[in-house]
């Protein structure tokens, strides 16, 4: 499984249990996983590190789309971006 798929899985799973419960149960809080986020430097030397089947620039909604899709269909993905990721999606949202 790619990186940014398991990233994906990751970010979504705590909430997986959850919505699996019947009509009437009580809700319990699923525990969150706290992990320390690797520093700039720390992605750039894994970015070197490894060999990629595409490498997406850009992680605006197209971008993102691109690599999830590249993702999905099991390459191994890489996304790089400037900024935050969905920060320039549109032209109409900056000011």
């Amino acid at each position: 499984m790619s990186k940014f798929l398991q990233v994906a899985v990751l970010a979504g799973s705590s909430m997986l249990s959850a919505s699996s419960l019947t009509f009437g149960q009580e809700r319990t809080k699923v525990p969150q996983m706290k992990r320390e986020l690797p520093t700039r430097s720390m992605n750039l030397d894994a970015l070197r590190r490894t060999e990629y089947d595409v490498l997406i620039i850009g992680g605006g909604a197209v971008g993102a789309g691109c690599a999830l899709d590249a993702a999905t269909r099991g390459l191994k993905t890489a996304l790089v971006e400037a900024d935050d990721f969905g920060s320039g999606t549109s032209s109409k949202s900056r000011t």
